[in-house]
């Protein structure tokens, strides 16, 4: 089976101090803030959202949230959003790639 490519150490759940484990995931890989989008829908990603190049969240983030964000997307948390940035992104920069016999083995 194919999966995200996403490894458990780039999730932060539950986190206390999201700037911390911004830098943290950003130092990993050797990344500048501003070369990283941010997702983010409530008060305590503020500051990541700021920091990164791109602050991003979706149609029922809070008010402040969505104030200082780039990019504000259709689709609501758990509903799209996430897929509707990447593959907005994906697209403006002309990377946009859909295989659908990959896309069906994966479920």
């Amino acid at each position: 089976m194919l999966t995200s490519g996403v490894k458990p150490e780039d999730v932060f759940l539950h986190s206390r101090r999201k700037i911390d484990d911004f830098d943290t995931f950003c130092a990993r890989y050797g990344l500048d803030h501003k070369d990283v989008m941010f997702f983010g829908d409530d008060v305590p990603d503020m500051e990541c959202m700021m920091a990164s190049g791109c602050g991003v969240c979706p149609s029922d983030a809070v008010e402040e949230v969505q104030a200082i964000a780039d990019w504000i997307s259709d689709y609501p948390g758990g509903k799209g959003c996430l897929r509707n940035a990447i593959e907005s992104t994906l697209k403006a920069q002309d990377k946009w790639v859909f295989d659908s016999g990959r896309y069906k083995k994966m479920f």
